[in-house]
């Protein structure tokens, strides 16, 4: 999908961009709209699943973390990852700010 999207103008690409979000895919979630200006950077130490008020986000795999573009408003976040202590977060994302969030995943007791 990416590569038909490259060849298009931006206008179109973005319209593709949000018809595939509208069809509800959640992946669509971590990428940030073209207009938001704030939102998280989440990063963590092991390959947790992000979700981002009760909806999967997607894998946080990257060492940079994942970028994700929000409103300005609270937001409930959850790291899980089997074997591992879930995190939950309690965020707010200020206008025109990025907040960098860093999360350590703990391993369960056995």
């Amino acid at each position: 999908m990416r590569s038909a999207v490259m060849g298009l103008g931006w206008a179109a690409a973005t319209g593709i961009w949000i018809l595939v979000a509208a069809a509800g895919c959640n992946w669509m979630a971590a990428r940030p709209a073209p207009n938001m200006r704030q939102g998280l950077v989440v990063r963590c130490n092991k390959p947790a699943t992000l979700f981002l008020n009760e909806r999967m986000v997607g894998t946080l795999s990257r060492p940079k973390g994942m970028r994700v573009g929000l409103p300005p408003g609270s937001y409930r976040l959850v790291l899980r990852l089997p074997g591992y202590f879930t995190r939950y977060l309690d965020v707010k994302v200020k206008k025109d700010r990025y907040k960098v969030l860093t999360v350590l995943m703990r391993r369960e007791l056995d």
